[in-house]
């Protein structure tokens, strides 16, 4: 089983995998989730700009940037903290 959206279908099609869609399994409470994706983010130690980098990672992963780019920020913790 692979948990992925709607975008991934017409590509494993044209691969020639024969798939099925079915809802993700229930949580224990028996209520629906959803999939959480992650974007790793790293600074290449051989980076001309360690600062900016690092000023920049600050900035994208700070608590209003969260709030502001999330689909749901209610949802996620470092944002509701």
């Amino acid at each position: 089983m692979e948990m992925n959206g709607p975008w991934a279908a017409p590509g494993y099609k044209a691969a020639g995998i024969d798939l099925g869609i079915a809802t993700i399994p229930v949580g224990v409470d028996g209520s629906s989730v959803t999939l959480g994706s992650t974007a790793p983010l790293a600074i290449s130690a051989k980076t001309k700009y360690p600062k900016q980098a690092q000023e920049f990672l600050a900035y994208w992963t700070s608590k209003s940037v969260q709030q502001k780019f999330s689909f749901r920020p209610d949802s996620r913790r470092c944002a509701r903290t």
